[in-house]
C-alpha cells in the first residue's frame, strides 16, 4: 500500500517542450531531472507530472498545463508546482502573473530551478519587447 505524501511536501511538477522533434526527447528528460533535484533539496515529493510537448508557451494550447491549474483548484492536494524556468509557463508576463496567481490561490507555491534569475531575465526580455515596439511606432 502506497503511503500518502503530506499536503505540505507533495508538489506537482510541470514541463514544457516547444518542439515534438524525437531529438527534444532529451528535453523532457532533463526538465524531469531538473525538477527532481529541486524537489530533493527541498524535501519534496512529486505526486503528479504534467508533460506539454511540441506546444509553444500560450495556455490555450497548453492542455497538461490546464489540467494542473484544474486539478489544483478541485483537489488542493499539492504545496508546491515545480517547474524548470517560467518561461515553460507562458510567454508573456501577463499570462505568466495569471497562471502564478491561480496557483497561489489555490495555496501552492512555484518553486523553479533557475529561481529569481530567470523571472529577471523573462521581465527584461518582456521590457525589451516593449521598447522595440514602442520605438517602432515612434519611428511609423
Amino acid at each position: 500500500m502506497q503511503e500518502r505524501v503530506r499536503r505540505d511536501k507533495a508538489a506537482a511538477a510541470y514541463i514544457r517542450v516547444a518542439s515534438q522533434h524525437p531529438e527534444d526527447a532529451g528535453a523532457v528528460q532533463h526538465q524531469r531531472a531538473g525538477c527532481d533535484r529541486i524537489a530533493a533539496k527541498r524535501g519534496l515529493t512529486i505526486v503528479r507530472e504534467y508533460v506539454d510537448q511540441g506546444c509553444p508557451a500560450e495556455l490555450e494550447r497548453q492542455q497538461h498545463l490546464l489540467q494542473l491549474l484544474r486539478d489544483l483548484g478541485r483537489d488542493q492536494d499539492v504545496a508546491s508546482v515545480v517547474i524548470w524556468d517560467y518561461s515553460r509557463l507562458a510567454s508573456d508576463l501577463e499570462q505568466l502573473q495569471a497562471i502564478i496567481d491561480w496557483i497561489r490561490n489555490c495555496g501552492a507555491e512555484v518553486i523553479t530551478m533557475t529561481g529569481v534569475e530567470a523571472a529577471s531575465r523573462f521581465i527584461t526580455e518582456h521590457d525589451q519587447e516593449y521598447m522595440n515596439e514602442r520605438e517602432r511606432r515612434t519611428h511609423k
